[in-house]
């Protein structure tokens, strides 16, 4: 991903936080499954007005956590530090309403270390891009991790409970039957944050991303 689209997703946190120096959290997911559904079931993809699910998956030997990195403040230049495991699990759904982002969860697992979030409703939608594929975006609450190193990585700063954050699809092209691979960045700030601070707050953030998206 580019770095002025890390710029803006990071931005799309921080507008929610209380401070504009605090650090965020990157996790640079590769190749998870994505299946759109209906009322539970697999089902073609309604584009942007399509009311079901996204629901994600795992593929071992395909599925990766391509890196974890550190931004010092939004829009900050990113640190990779060096994570040396492995992604073993990646679940999780994002309910959708008309194309509109209205719930849902994320669970991100690296052996026994795991980072989980809920999906903050009533931000964010499916959007098309001129080359036919699909980008999602949106925001994240309650995020908490298993304890404080992910893998061989210090995540001591945002070990807490009711973290914020922001996810961020890039390039979800869907078969007939609603199938595709697609990679996806998950953002988290260092500050615990209501979900309703960032639904208030967190939607000039998503359109600064989706803008940067559309110039990758």
């Amino acid at each position: 991903m580019r770095t002025s689209a890390l710029a803006a997703v990071s931005a799309a946190v921080a507008f929610g936080a209380p401070a504009l120096g605090e650090p965020v959290l990157h996790f640079d997911v590769n190749n998870i499954t994505a299946q759109a559904t209906v009322g539970g079931v697999a089902a073609a993809f309604g584009g942007v007005t399509h009311t079901g699910a996204l629901a994600f998956g795992y593929t071992a030997g395909i599925s990766t956590l391509a890196s974890i990195s550190v931004h010092p403040y939004f829009g900050g230049p990113g640190a990779d530090q060096g994570f040396n495991g492995q992604l073993t699990g990646f679940t999780g759904h994002i309910d959708l309403a008309n194309g509109q982002v209205v719930g849902g969860g994320i669970l991100l697992q690296a052996g026994s270390d795991f980072y989980q979030a809920s999906v903050v409703p009533g931000v964010g939608a499916v959007a098309a891009s001129p080359q036919g594929w699909f980008t999602l975006q949106g925001l994240t609450f309650g995020g908490q991790f298993g304890d404080p190193l992910f893998g061989n990585v210090d995540i001591s700063t945002w070990f807490s409970t009711g973290l914020a954050g922001s996810f961020l699809q890039f390039k979800f092209n869907p078969s007939p039957a609603g199938f595709s691979y697609a990679d996806i960045d998950l953002f988290v700030e260092s500050v615990p944050l209501p979900s309703s601070v960032l639904a208030g707050l967190g939607t000039i953030g998503l359109g600064l991303a989706f803008r940067a998206s559309r110039r990758r």
